[in-house]
C-alpha cells in the first residue's frame, strides 16, 4: 500500500501506457540469478545474488542500502522502517508492520508492508526486499532519484546529475535582477555565448555560464552563473561587471574555472579599457564556488549594480521544457466551462512536460479547479500530425492543489503523473 504522509490529502498517480514491475516471467517458485549496480554511471557491485519470486526481483536490502548511500543520500534502517531522506520523520507516523513487512518511506512518500524474507547464507541471515518497492519510492519521493531495472542491472541516478539544459540557464537568468542604490531597475538576465562544462570521473558536473542583462541598449553588464550539476549554486559575485572577456576550465583536473575580466579606469569609455585584464580562478569546493589564489575581481571591472538571484523562481521547473503556446492554447480551450488552471505548488506556472510513451517527445499536462465543483482536476494534450488533442482530461476528489508532478515511476522508461490534491479528513492513499 503506497501512502504520503500529508494530513488530510488524498493522491492519485496516473500511468498511461504498459506498467511494468521489475520481473521476469511471473513465478510462485524462486529462481536465484545474479545482479548488477550502477550508481551515477559508474558501476558499484556485480554478481549481487537475487531471486524472483511472484514476478518480481528480490535483493539483499544492506546492498541496496549501501548503493543508496553512495549517491550521498541518507539512509537509515531498524529492521522495521527504512527511511531515505528523511530522517526526521517521527516513526509513529508510520503504520505499524504485519510481520514479515517493512515500511519505505522517501520524503513524505510511503510504501506500507512491503514484504521481507530472511534467507540463511552461511551461519547469518540475509534480508531481502522487493527491488520494485525501492524503486516505486524513490521515483515517488523528494530523493531526486531515478531508479530503474534493466537485463539484471539496478540503475540509480540523481536527477540533478548533468549539465543544466538551455532551458534550466534561461530559468535560473530570468529570476536574476538587476538593481542600483535607487532599487529595481527592471532588467533580468539571458545567456551569452555557450555555457562551459566541467565533468568529473564520477559523472559530477559543475558549469559556468555568461549572463549578461536584457534589455540592454549597449550590450555591457554581465555577471557568471554557476551550476553544479543541473542546480544553480552561485554567481561570480553580486556584483555587476562591465565586461566578461571568457570563461575557460581552469586546466588544473579539477572542477574550477578561469574567468577574465575587462579592467576600467574611472574615465575609460566602454569600448576601450585601458587596465590589463584580470583572470580569477573559481573553484568548487563541494558547497560553492570560491575565488582561489591571490586574484580578486577588481573594482575596475564592475559597474556599481547589483544581481539578486530569486532563489523560489530558479529551482522552480527544474528540468521541465516550456509548454510551446499552441499546446497551452488547447489546454485553455479544453477547460470546463468555469474552470480555472492552477499553478503548480512551488512553481509560477500550471504546465507540466511529461513523456508518457517514452518515445522522446513532450506531452503537456496542467491542473485546473472546476467552476462548479471546485474540484481539482488534471487535464494532457499530446501533438499529433502537428496538432495538439486532448489525451486525457479526469476530476481528483480534492478541491487544492498539494502536488503535481511527472516523473519515472514503473521502470519502462515512460513517464507517469502524479496528482495530490486536498480533500479535508479523508485517507492518505495512492492508487497506480
Amino acid at each position: 500500500m503506497s501512502r504520503y504522509i500529508l494530513s488530510s490529502a488524498i493522491a492519485m498517480v496516473i500511468t498511461l501506457g504498459t506498467a511494468s514491475t521489475v520481473s521476469t516471467q511471473a513465478t510462485t517458485a524462486k529462481s536465484t540469478q545474479q545482479a548488477s549496480i550502477m550508481v551515477n554511471n559508474q558501476v558499484f557491485a556485480k554478481g549481487v545474488p537475487a531471486f524472483v519470486k511472484h514476478g518480481t526481483v528480490w535483493m539483499p536490502i544492506d546492498t541496496v542500502i549501501r548503493a543508496i548511500r553512495a549517491m550521498s543520500d541518507d539512509v537509515t534502517y531498524d529492521g522495521k522502517t527504512l527511511l531515505i531522506n528523511n530522517l526526521a520523520l517521527q516513526t509513529e507516523s508510520l503504520k505499524p508492520q504485519n510481520p514479515g513487512t517493512i515500511d519505505i518511506a522517501d520524503g513524505g512518500f510511503v510504501e506500507d508492508h512491503v514484504p521481507v524474507e530472511i534467507v540463511k547464507s552461511g551461519t547469518s541471515d540475509v534480508t531481502y526486499v522487493p527491488v520494485w518497492y525501492v524503486m516505486h519510492t524513490m521515483t515517488q519521493g523528494s530523493s531526486g532519484a531515478y531508479a530503474s531495472w534493466k537485463n539484471g542491472r539496478l540503475t540509480l541516478e540523481d536527477h540533478a546529475l548533468g549539465v543544466p539544459s538551455s532551458d534550466e540557464i534561461d530559468r535560473v537568468m530570468a529570476s536574476a535582477v538587476e538593481s542600483s542604490a535607487k532599487g529595481a531597475t527592471g532588467e533580468h538576465f539571458v545567456l551569452t555565448g555557450k555555457p562551459v562544462s566541467v565533468t568529473a570521473p564520477n559523472g559530477d558536473t559543475v558549469t559556468a555560464a555568461i549572463g549578461s542583462r536584457s534589455p540592454s541598449a549597449d550590450g555591457y553588464g554581465q555577471v557568471v552563473f554557476f551550476f553544479h550539476n543541473r542546480q544553480f549554486v552561485g554567481l561570480d559575485s553580486n556584483d555587476e561587471k562591465t565586461s566578461i572577456r571568457s570563461v575557460k576550465p581552469a586546466g588544473d583536473g579539477g572542477m574550477s574555472f578561469n574567468v577574465t575580466y575587462a579592467n576600467y579606469a574611472w574615465s575609460d569609455p566602454l569600448y576601450s579599457p585601458s587596465l590589463p585584464l584580470v583572470t580569477v580562478t573559481f573553484a568548487w569546493d563541494g558547497t560553492r564556488f570560491s575565488p582561489i589564489g591571490k586574484a580578486s575581481i577588481p573594482s575596475g571591472a564592475t559597474n556599481g549594480l547589483r544581481v539578486h538571484v530569486n532563489p523560489t523562481l530558479s529551482s522552480a521547473n527544474v528540468g521541465v521544457p516550456s509548454a510551446p503556446k499552441d499546446a497551452k492554447q488547447a489546454i485553455e480551450t479544453a477547460l470546463p466551462k468555469g474552470a480555472t488552471l492552477v499553478n503548480r505548488p512551488g512553481t509560477d506556472s500550471p504546465y507540466l512536460s511529461v513523456d508518457l510513451d517514452g518515445n522522446g517527445h513532450y506531452d503537456y499536462a496542467a491542473a485546473y479547479s472546476d467552476g462548479s465543483t471546485r474540484q481539482t482536476g488534471v487535464m494532457v494534450v499530446d501533438q499529433e500530425n502537428g496538432k495538439w488533442s486532448v489525451l486525457l482530461n479526469r476530476l481528483t476528489d480534492g478541491t487544492e492543489l498539494r502536488e503535481f508532478n511527472a516523473g519515472a515511476m514503473t521502470g519502462d522508461g515512460t513517464d507517469s503523473i502524479a496528482i495530490q490534491s486536498y480533500v479535508g479528513d479523508g485517507a492518505n492513499d495512492v492508487t497506480y
